[in-house]
């Protein structure tokens, strides 16, 4: 009987520290959907939303509809590869249902989601949005960024649409931005400080 409880007692003990490392590594990520794609995404009282949830391991909320046309906010809690799972499982969802429509920007045009630190969505939309303007311009990909929910700890979206190489290359600009690439153009002469005054 002592070793039953005390393997009892280590399973729960198990079972808590899975449930706070999960917790620990929990993220959060909020995407926007056109209006007109909110039906399909959550579905005939709510199948797909449901399904959705199930499939990626992720806690998806969609906001309710307002009344308006604006984007509805998709909240999406879990894992990081819970997140990823069930950020590129709705980008699929309404890339298709805008195929369907006839509302893509060209059969030929690819799509990619990012997702950046609230700390550095500052420096890559600039003052006016003229950063995020000139990167497109440079690489002739479409890049929205989405907006601000008011959360300061959820990473934001960023969509990037074009051609495969415009895609490729408006990713390579804002990884650059965010630090997840070193500028094309940077030396070792540029990063090495400068010598003390009198030398």
């Amino acid at each position: 009987m002592p070793d039953s409880r005390s393997r009892s007692r280590r399973r729960s003990s198990s079972r808590s520290g899975s449930r706070s490392r999960s917790r620990s590594r929990s993220r959060k990520r909020v995407m926007y959907v056109p209006h007109e794609m909110a039906g399909t995404l959550i579905g005939r009282g709510g199948e797909n939303i449901n399904a959705l949830c199930r499939d990626t391991g992720a806690r998806i909320e969609v906001a309710r509809d307002d009344g308006s046309n604006s984007d509805r906010t998709v909240t999406i809690n879990g894992s990081e590869d819970a997140v990823r799972r069930a950020e590129r499982a709705i980008e699929d969802i309404v890339s298709g249902g805008r195929r369907r429509r006839g509302d893509s920007a060209g059969d030929g045009d690819h799509r990619k989601v990012m997702s950046v630190a609230q700390e550095f969505v500052g420096m890559l939309i600039g003052k006016g949005g003229e950063n995020v303007k000139a990167m497109s311009r440079e690489s002739g990909a479409k890049i929205e960024v989405s907006r601000d929910d008011g959360d300061r700890e959820a990473d934001r979206t960023v969509t990037i649409i074009g051609s495969r190489e415009a895609v490729e290359k408006a990713t390579r600009m804002v990884e650059e931005v965010v630090g997840l690439r070193a500028p094309e153009d940077e030396s070792e002469e540029e990063s090495a400080p400068e010598p003390p005054p009198g030398f």
